[in-house]
């Protein structure tokens, strides 16, 4: 199960964690035009509706925000579309400037992890926050929780490291 599953706050197995989708601007200053949240599955999907503001037929770019990973947009704008999918996870071009991790099994790509105080930068700021959770033995739904098992604990700190020594940061369009 999912993150959401496991920690209690959702009685579906499917349900992994909450993210919020923009639709932005496609041209500078690249504003936000709608904002709604979703619940990412099991299997990497997310179903949402925007509202009346984005309109069938324009272009946008997509952002995701999730509680503790690198703000990421789409590689380019999309036309948007009634029913439309998009896929972040197929190949890093999907992302900006391909800002995208290769996922542990080698079959894909997901969103860079551990931004856990959402400043656009994976660093040691990051771990500051993490470490009081690591050391308290939390469990539950935090932000500190980055492999997504409900444990904070080193394994969590194992994801993290590698994304600060990368010095990852968020890969935005800049107006």
């Amino acid at each position: 199960g999912g993150c959401l599953f496991l920690t209690g706050v959702s009685s579906d197995p499917l349900d992994v964690d909450s993210i919020f989708v923009s639709a932005m601007s496609a041209q500078p200053p690249y504003t936000e035009i709608d904002r709604q949240p979703g619940i990412l599955k099991t299997n990497g999907e997310v179903t949402l509706t925007f509202g009346s503001s984005v309109v069938a037929g324009n272009s946008y770019y997509i952002k995701v925000i999730h509680r503790n990973s690198i703000e990421t947009w789409s590689g380019a704008p999309v036309v948007f579309s009634p029913g439309m999918t998009y896929s972040f996870t197929s190949d890093a071009t999907q992302a900006y400037l391909s800002n995208m991790a290769r996922t542990f099994d080698g079959l894909g790509w997901a969103l860079f992890s551990g931004d856990i105080n959402q400043d656009k930068s994976i660093d040691a700021s990051d771990f500051l926050v993490l470490d009081p959770s690591i050391q308290n033995g939390d469990f539950g739904y935090f932000d500190g929780d980055i492999n997504g098992d409900g444990s904070i604990d080193a394994s969590d700190f194992l994801k993290l490291d590698p994304n600060i020594q990368l010095g990852v940061g968020a890969a935005i369009p800049i107006p």
